[in-house]
């Protein structure tokens, strides 16, 4: 059928934008339906979502999707978001696809919305987005992931989930789990050489799943955390795995990476201070003391558990931990950590004790008695471990820190400071204490090619301490703590990041 209009084109087109623009309620009122008003589209920019900035080039990593959007502004100056409305097209449908609204999503009866770009290889392409001639394009670049890795975030790191467990008794690659208690994960990649948090491009799961994986175990596909619900009763083990709906991940990377894992009844509760006495053969109690805690300072005290095969689990995030003199000392406060302990007064005590419910389980750690004191700082000692190792001074070190650039996994700084008091029954003597949580980390910019761009180093609670890397180069890593005379003690340390090595 042959249609022609007997009118200017132009005319009739402004005629249907301005109509379509109404009905979406997208900020034309201003032509008032005068279609003469000169009120009509005038160019389409790609943009990211919730953004408006132009998009010119991309890039992408397969995988992993990515969101557009159309914007189409009018020559009154409105503007429309027209997603929905162009027509999107690539230039390469073997390195992108781009969704009008019809590709579908694996494994699902639903499809990607318009605007949706969806890598199927490495390569180059050009998105469009047409609206009735009136384009915008966008060059991507598509490249591929490697090592992508299940792990979890365990005191504000990324750590291998092998390296979950405080202590196992087995020499294969693995992790246990008490029933009732939970661990964060996250999917991480490398992405150009920087580890990088994928999680909210993966769908987790476990692999080979069947219809009873869900009375030992669940993931939940919003917050990623995996919770351990029963005892295996043997069978399994479960391996948890990211999918990309995407791709298929065999085609990309090798994904050995992932370990498996079984639930275990928790048989036993211990309370491990940070700051135990320094005779192995005398264990801290109510009646023999950690040593006192200084005002203002915090002590992480780990909840672990024993499991029936032998494991040990630091079950801290699923255990209620009690200080039964809260104006001396609190669990949480302004940090909101539920294992840190912090002293408010000085020349007092409390008596601490966890409580684990995990799974029906009713299990109470032994209970330890802490003292706070007030005491007067003298000196300041600083030193670096990896994040999985608790110390209790500092060590000699003569070579400097090292940190990979782009690495999740930080390098942990430690502050020791030297303290003299005046004891809780008036006595005098001289301790040393960590204090890394209550020092001021800094990158030292005064320096030439000391920058943030480098390295970065956190004051956080769970993270105080902790550095990563950035991009190769060195910096000075800032320490400075603050005395009860007001003077400032500083420590400097160096820090070289190295390449991110590839494996």
């Amino acid at each position: 059928m042959n249609l022609s209009f007997r009118g200017p084109l132009n005319s009739l087109m402004v005629t249907l934008l301005s109509a379509a623009a109404a009905v979406a309620g997208l900020g034309l009122s201003a032509c008032k339906g005068a279609v003469g008003s000169g009120n009509a589209p005038q160019t389409l920019v790609i943009a990211a979502p919730n953004t408006i900035t132009q998009l010119t080039t991309l890039q992408m990593y397969q995988c992993l999707t990515s969101g557009l959007r159309a914007l189409l502004y009018f020559t009154n100056g409105s503007v429309g978001d027209y997603t929905a409305r162009v027509v999107w097209s690539t230039s390469n449908p073997g390195a992108v696809q781009v969704s009008n609204g019809d590709i579908p999503i694996a494994g699902t009866s639903s499809f990607y919305p318009s605007g949706t770009l969806v890598p199927t290889g490495a390569g180059n392409a050009v998105i469009t987005a047409d609206y009735f001639g009136i384009q915008s394009a966008l060059s991507i670049g598509v490249d591929t992931p490697q090592d992508i890795n299940l792990k979890a975030i365990y005191n504000g790191a990324y750590i291998p989930l092998a390296k979950l467990n405080l202590s196992t008794v087995s020499t294969t690659q693995h992790f246990s789990m008490a029933a009732g208690s939970t661990v964060q994960l996250a999917a991480t990649a490398k992405l150009s050489g920087v580890e990088t948090d994928i999680t909210k491009f993966a769908t987790l799961g476990f692999q080979n799943p069947s219809a009873s994986d869900s009375n030992i175990a669940t993931i939940n596909p919003t917050t990623a955390v995996l919770t351990a619900v029963a005892d295996s009763g043997g069978t399994g083990p479960l391996v948890p795995e990211a999918t990309f709906p995407p791709c298929d991940l065999t085609s990309i990377t090798n994904t050995a990476n992932i370990t498996p894992f079984q639930v275990y009844p928790a048989t036993s509760l211990s309370l491990v201070p940070q700051f135990p006495p320094t005779d192995p053969t005398n264990p801290p109690s109510v009646t023999n003391p950690v040593p006192p805690l200084v005002v203002g300072n915090s002590e992480r005290f780990i909840v672990a558990a024993t499991l029936a095969n032998g494991d040990v689990q630091d079950v801290s995030t699923n255990s209620t931990l009690t200080s039964q003199n809260t104006a001396a000392a609190i669990f949480g406060g302004t940090t909101g950590v539920n294992n840190l302990l912090t002293a408010l007064v000085g020349n007092n005590s409390t008596t601490i004790f966890a409580v684990f419910t995990g799974a029906g389980t009713n299990l109470t750690s032994n209970s330890y008695g802490v003292g706070t004191l007030t005491a007067t700082l003298n000196s300041l000692t600083t030193c670096y471990t990896d994040i999985y190792t608790q110390i209790q001074s500092c060590p000699t070190q003569t070579a400097p820190a090292t940190v990979q650039a782009g690495t999740l996994t930080p390098v942990q700084f430690h502050a020791f400071g030297d303290y003299g008091n005046l004891g809780v029954n008036g006595s005098t003597g001289a301790f040393t204490q960590e204090i890394t949580r209550i020092t001021n980390w800094s990158i030292l910019t005064n320096v030439p090619g000391n920058t943030t761009t480098v390295a970065t180093i956190s004051n956080g609670a769970v993270n105080a301490g902790q550095a990563l890397g950035v991009n190769q180069g060195s910096v000075n890593i800032n320490a400075i703590a603050t005395a009860a005379s007001g003077t400032q003690l500083q420590q400097i340390t160096q820090l070289v990041v190295t390449p991110l090595s590839q494996q």
